[in-house]
């Protein structure tokens, strides 16, 4: 179905960077590609943000989000519900990401219309959408009403376990894994290239040519074993003097992290130069990329990872020991809680990494899995069968 118009909805956006926005925006650019017509509606975080823009040929409308927590959220609800409502008869669909505000708003704003709402669920355990849900004091509500949507997307396994175990319908479920994006292959004089463009836009990025570099992309954030990674450098460093640890990211954890550096007489040696929009030039430079959390799920940089060609160190967990295009391939998985393990298998990788050929393998499986098209099309799919069908409802209602 060409034209059919489409409502993107996630209330953080370009230039804001994280799994959830980059798979919106893979997904917006694959739809135009397609013939159909994305609109995606976010947050205005910054007063002096334009109120509308384009990422590539998309429109971006960027909607009232006052600063403050409470006031914020609700003022950018009610735009969202006003702008759902006056604009109805141009909407054939909409996506949302996420199960929380955006969710919620949404639902209740074109309840007793034709338009179908289809969710995206984001991440798995304490952190993910049916966590929040869990420890929201609202949250009870936000679920029933989130159960309205005519479908949800689950990204991995993991995610659709939990909305499996949160109650919501199986037939409503839908698994649909995230792109990513190809880059380009680690080889040649790409690592050095990479790391002095690098170096010329942040100096505390510098390494030497022959030096080891770690790099991990995470929210910093507690849940994500980020303590445990920089326990681990210590040993890593008197392997390799020269090396450099680079979290990639921000989050609240950032000072404790600072501090615990400077405690352990690694702050030279550990970098946070923040979150990147693009982490290809990231990855190139790297030698290993490294997964710390033991969370559920599978982490977008960690197949992004892959799909560099660069090995990868990570926590165990079921779902990255089940997946066939990461274990048993090039990934080296160690025992979670375990810095010593953890910093015993960087050393290793980066004194004997895995074979060209075997990397290439791994890219090549990851990016079949994950192709933009394979996502797109599935949604398409999905799109195309929620607008066929008249708008359902679930019994009960939602106090």
């Amino acid at each position: 179905m060409t034209g059919l118009r489409v409502v993107l909805i996630s209330r953080r956006f370009w230039p804001l960077v994280g799994g959830a926005e980059k798979a919106i925006a893979d997904l917006a650019t694959g739809l135009r590609r397609r013939g159909a017509e994305p609109t995606i509606l976010t947050a205005k975080w910054d007063p002096d943000w334009p109120a509308r823009v384009h990422y590539y040929d998309a429109p971006v409308i960027r909607l009232s989000n006052p600063r403050g927590l409470g006031w914020g959220t609700f003022r950018y609800m009610v735009a969202l519900s006003r702008w759902l409502r006056r604009n109805r008869d141009q909407i054939d669909v909409v996506c949302v990401s996420r199960l929380r505000f955006d969710a919620y708003a949404a639902i209740g704003a074109l309840r007793g219309t034709n338009i179908p709402v289809v969710l995206r669920a984001e991440g798995a355990g304490p952190a993910g959408d049916c966590g929040w849900q869990r420890r929201s004091r609202f949250g009870g509500r936000f679920r029933r009403r989130c159960q309205r949507a005519e479908a949800i997307v689950a990204p991995d396994e993991a995610v659709e376990r939990e909305l499996h175990q949160t109650g919501y319908a199986a037939e409503r479920i839908v698994q649909i894994p995230d792109s990513v994006t190809p880059g380009t292959r680690v080889d040649g004089g790409s690592r050095l290239d990479a790391r002095l463009a690098l170096a010329s836009v942040n100096n505390d990025m510098n390494v030497a040519v022959d030096a080891q570099v770690a790099v991990c992309i995470s929210r910093l954030s507690k849940s994500k074993g980020l303590t445990r990674l920089v326990k681990a450098w210590r040993p890593v460093l008197l392997r390799w003097p020269t090396a450099r640890l680079w979290l990639i990211g921000d989050g609240p954890e950032r000072d404790k992290l600072y501090r615990q550096t400077v405690n352990l007489n690694l702050q030279r040696s550990v970098v946070m130069p923040g979150t990147f929009e693009e982490v290809d030039g990231v990855l190139k430079a790297a030698n290993v990329f490294v997964h710390p959390g033991d969370e559920p799920g599978i982490p977008r940089a960690l197949l992004e990872a892959i799909a560099a060609g660069i090995p990868v160190v990570a926590a165990e967990t079921r779902d990255l020991r089940q997946h066939e295009g990461i274990a048993g391939i090039h990934t080296e998985l160690v025992p979670p809680e375990d810095p010593t393990a953890l910093a015993g298998a960087i050393i290793r990788v980066m004194e004997q990494p895995p074979p060209k050929q075997t990397l290439q393998a791994a890219r090549s499986r990851i990016l079949q899995q994950h192709s933009p098209n394979r996502m797109t099309r599935e949604y398409m799919r999905l799109f195309e069968s929620v607008t066929r069908r008249p708008v359902r409802s679930i019994e009960g209602g939602e106090s």
